[in-house]
């Protein structure tokens, strides 16, 4: 196995936190790098046989994502799903806290039906 570039181990691990598969755009913003050297990543990742480029879109091979998870927790870090906060859970309650909902977040048309969102004479 050939030892891979800094650029190179950055590319693969993009294209596996994208599922294996990412349009050439979308993965050059990602990886941030001069497009001259990007280019020439590509051309050896797929000489490589780690990656299939067909029309614009760039997909993992079976041998990088071996080579990935064999990596671990070496020179590549694999992402985590489970780490960070999570954007949708809000705070916890304190007990005995009353819950009060967001007027904006209710529908209108439901509760005009009950006489809560205006009257209806």
């Amino acid at each position: 196995m050939k030892k891979l570039t800094r650029i190179e181990d950055s590319i693969l691990l993009e294209l596996y936190k994208s599922s294996g598969k990412i349009d050439s755009f979308s993965l050059f913003r990602k990886v941030k790098i001069p497009f001259p050297e990007f280019l020439s990543s590509l051309k050896d990742l797929e000489n490589s046989a780690l990656i299939r480029v067909q029309d614009l879109n760039i997909e993992l091979e079976r041998n990088a994502v071996k080579r990935i998870l064999k990596a671990g927790a070496g020179r590549m870090p694999l992402p985590n799903p489970l780490s960070g906060k999570n954007r949708f859970q809000r705070p916890a309650m304190l007990p005995g806290q009353p819950y009060i909902p967001s007027i904006q977040r209710l529908d209108k048309k439901r509760f005009s039906n009950l006489g809560f969102c205006g009257r209806k004479d």
